[in-house]
């Protein structure tokens, strides 16, 4: 890992063990450790993060909330951007876990 990506992991740790995984803090530093992995080439850990950090705006804020809408606009861009596949997301909306697509 690079010395950018070490001090990532290492402020996502950090803000996990003080803060506890569902302060906005650390959903922070989950979003930028993603972003930074992306940028690296790491794509399943990075949409992994991605991933979660949907999961938590949707948890806190609900499904229609601007953070949420802009996190799932971030999950869904990495996806088509990077070819992954949309099953998961198809999935969710399926089983009723996001109300509406954004």
């Amino acid at each position: 890992p690079t010395e950018a990506e070490a001090l990532a992991r290492q402020v996502f740790a950090s803000r996990e063990a003080t803060l506890g995984e569902d302060h906005a803090d650390t959903n922070t530093a989950v979003y930028n450790l993603a972003e930074l992995l992306e940028a690296r080439g790491n794509l399943d850990e990075a949409e992994k993060l991605f991933d979660r950090e949907h999961e938590w705006c949707r948890k806190t804020y609900g499904p229609r909330h601007q953070c949420t809408r802009e996190s799932w606009a971030n999950l869904c861009r990495f996806r088509k951007v990077h070819k992954r596949s949309s099953a998961a997301i198809e999935g969710r909306l399926k089983r009723g876990k996001f109300t509406s697509a954004f």
